[in-house]
């Protein structure tokens, strides 16, 4: 079975396309065990820097974000993006969000400001994470916040 970071032709999809490749790939990633979403940390890699079918790490939401174009880079070795710091990284991997879009992600996840409410309505980084991709994904490429559940 082909992996979808080989077939798919990145770079040529409009840029709505990419977000939406990008949050189903988040998703995938969590679901293999490779992404462990964790407030606080933008990434963390426990066992390898390499992709290999190994690698594991702790990641935010912006975090998670980037690993995944990572891989659509094809992007081998992981020492490379620890000379970043994390509002540079994410401008120069993640310019196919706007940065209002990055900023919604980030403070929905974390439980911050407006959004504290999160951190009840899903109660674990998981959870969150991945109401974060789905509604993406089902946004059509834009993160709209959800209504707070009274």
């Amino acid at each position: 079975m082909k992996d979808i970071h080989d077939t798919c032709d990145f770079d040529n999809l409009s840029d709505s396309c990419k977000r939406i490749v990008i949050a189903r790939d988040v998703l995938a990633q969590i679901g293999d065990h490779h992404i462990i979403p964790k407030q606080g940390t933008f990434i963390h890699f426990i066992n390898y820097r390499t992709f290999d079918n190994n690698w594991k790490c702790k990641a935010c939401a912006l975090g998670s974000l980037a690993i995944s174009k990572l891989l659509f880079e094809k992007c081998k070795l992981l020492d490379g993006i620890f000379c970043y710091n994390e509002r540079d990284f994410c401008k120069s991997k993640l310019g196919f969000f706007s940065i209002h879009q990055l900023s919604l992600i980030e403070r929905f996840f974390e439980g911050w400001g407006d959004f504290l409410y999160t951190l009840h309505q899903y109660p674990d980084s998981t959870s969150r994470l991945r109401a974060i991709m789905e509604n993406i994904i089902e946004n059509k490429g834009t993160f709209i916040p959800p209504e707070r559940k009274l």
